[in-house]
């Protein structure tokens, strides 16, 4: 594994400016959008990673992009939406939304098919609630319109064929689940009780019985939960209480000085996905005795065996890799190797059980263990880091005063 890396070098962006949410995208291993000061550029890797940008586009701060659809929000509070014809991105559409004054949407989030986005919506005069609207953006017709809290966290999956979104709303407890081509609600979760999940993303199985979800109840542990989807996509049989959808694996932050990473349905091999997290080591071997028969206390053989190959590790910190059976939700198997100190944050899951971990060295986790494979000078202040599936590439935006 030898990457190419590209560090973006940005300026930072005019103070009072619109909120960005989305300063760095990376779209089928191959188009790279960032911000750059007020204004986004598109980089074409296929050209070159050190290639001229193939649109700029001034003082546009939001964006959301897919395969061969990039949407932007801009300065004048419009939206435009590019196609990619052959080797460049041209416009087809643009529209406003109704309200005035208008707002700064946020969290613009794209369907696969690039026509629907949802975006996130601010109190008006009139309403007192911020909302979530689902648009088609190529007649700029808003198909649905919700209250939300904190954030809705909206994830479009396709199900049989179809595209449908997934929304935390109207409380960050709620599930709503859209049809995503006329708004419609196909199916929804009220929370009852205070301490419900909150689900902070979705993703449907490429079948749609599984459904995969990352979340936490009351911001800790994080925790990702495996669901049987089968009683809102085949009609099947509901949980008798609670979240409607039988839970099938929930994988907490067991050995209490891990941290759970969002999860994902990445092509392997087997029948397996991973759950990565982080182990601080030296926290690990520092717990007391009584915090040592505390935390064994209900441990399940394969998370007591985790611990122990822990305990064996001579670093400060380590990977944990648990991988789970989709169809019946057991953890099959787990690797623990030996990493330097990363943020949750710049560790990358990749096809066929591998990742990559970008802190002072770039690691690579061959799916058994971790190869050192480029020094990489970490930037002082804040940074963002996206990995092609293959690990043959690596950006890093970076921000510098200039």
């Amino acid at each position: 594994m030898n990457p190419h890396i590209i560090r973006l070098k940005c300026r930072r962006g005019t103070a009072g400016g619109p909120p960005i949410y989305n300063a760095l995208s990376l779209v089928d291993n191959r188009f790279v959008a960032y911000i750059q000061s007020d204004n986004l550029h598109v980089l074409d890797l296929s050209q070159g990673p050190d290639s001229q940008p193939i649109l700029v586009l001034d003082h546009c701060a939001n964006h959301a992009f897919v395969t061969n659809t990039l949407v932007t929000y801009d300065s004048t509070h419009g939206f435009r939406r590019f196609v990619l014809d052959e080797q460049q991105f041209v416009e087809s559409s643009r529209f406003v939304l109704p309200e005035k004054p208008a707002p700064w949407p946020t969290n613009l989030v794209l369907s696969p098919s690039g026509r629907y986005l949802c975006v996130e919506l601010p109190p008006t005069s009139d309403e007192k609630d911020c909302r979530v609207a689902l648009i088609d953006t190529i007649r700029g017709e808003i198909l649905a319109i919700h209250p939300y809290s904190l954030s809705a966290r909206a994830s479009f999956s396709i199900l049989d064929g179809a595209e449908v979104l997934f929304l935390s709303a109207p409380s960050y407890m709620d599930v709503l689940l859209l049809d995503a081509a006329t708004g419609r609600t196909l199916r929804h979760f009220e929370a009852t009780k205070s301490w419900d999940f909150c689900h902070t993303n979705y993703e449907l199985s490429a079948d749609g019985t599984r459904l995969l979800a990352f979340g936490c109840i009351w911001a800790a542990p994080y925790e990702v939960r495996l669901y049987d989807a089968t009683p809102w996509t085949r009609g099947a049989e509901a949980a008798r209480e609670g979240f409607p959808l039988p839970l099938l694996y929930s994988q907490n932050e067991d050995l209490q000085h891990e941290t759970i990473l969002p999860s994902r349905f990445f092509p392997a091999d087997d029948s397996t996905f991973d759950v990565l997290s982080l182990v601080d080591i030296s926290a690990l071997k520092n717990l007391s005795s009584e915090d040592v028969r505390d935390l064994e206390e209900g441990l399940s053989a394969i998370n007591y065996a985790a611990l122990e190959a822990a305990r064996s590790i001579d670093s400060e910190r380590a990977l944990l890799q648990r991988r789970v059976n989709a169809r019946s939700g057991e953890v099959e198997s787990f690797r623990i190797t030996q990493t330097k100190r990363v943020e949750e944050t710049h560790v990358h899951q990749m096809a066929n059980h591998q990742a990559m971990l970008i802190s002072d060295r770039i690691q690579w986790f061959d799916g058994e263990q971790i190869h050192e494979i480029a020094l990489f000078e970490r930037p002082q202040g804040y940074y963002e880091t996206v990995v092609t599936s293959d690990g043959s590439v690596i950006v890093s935006r970076e921000i510098v005063d200039i």
